[in-house]
């Protein structure tokens, strides 16, 4: 936030200010994230979503043009989303990953690049671990 001028208000104590984002979500199975994009939304972001055919097949032209409005790249699973993601995302977007189970069976996070990943949100302890081993999860 930017400093608040002598004389001026700032958020009531214990409130913060946030600046609205676009927060791209990336996909074939969004069916955990209903309540996540409608919280998001509440919150004054804009909820984009970038809905794959499957676990590797997506329309990259459409990609491409969200890619460029977005602030934040939410990746639900691991999958080839993140594999393309983490190869396009520019240095000031922002890659969070949710990893499941399913992705610790699969090349993706092999094939993509882990650095350009800011945040992994795993669902279970146990996957975080598995994750860590196989690929370099950090």
């Amino acid at each position: 936030l930017p400093p608040v001028a002598s004389g001026e208000a700032g958020p009531p104590v214990g409130e913060t200010q946030t600046v609205p984002l676009n927060v791209l979500v990336a996909g074939h199975d969004l069916k955990f994230l209903p309540q996540i994009m409608a919280q998001l939304e509440a919150a004054g972001h804009r909820v984009i979503v970038d809905q794959w055919d499957g676990h590797d097949i997506h329309d990259e032209e459409r990609s491409l043009r969200l890619l460029a409005e977005a602030d934040v790249i939410f990746c639900e699973w691991a999958l080839g989303n993140v594999k393309w993601y983490s190869h396009h995302k520019q240095d000031d977007q922002r890659l969070v990953v949710r990893l499941h189970a399913q992705e610790l069976r699969t090349r993706y996070l092999k094939d993509a690049d882990l650095s350009a990943v800011d945040t992994f949100v795993f669902v279970s302890p146990v996957g975080m671990r598995r994750a860590q081993l196989l690929f370099g999860v950090p």
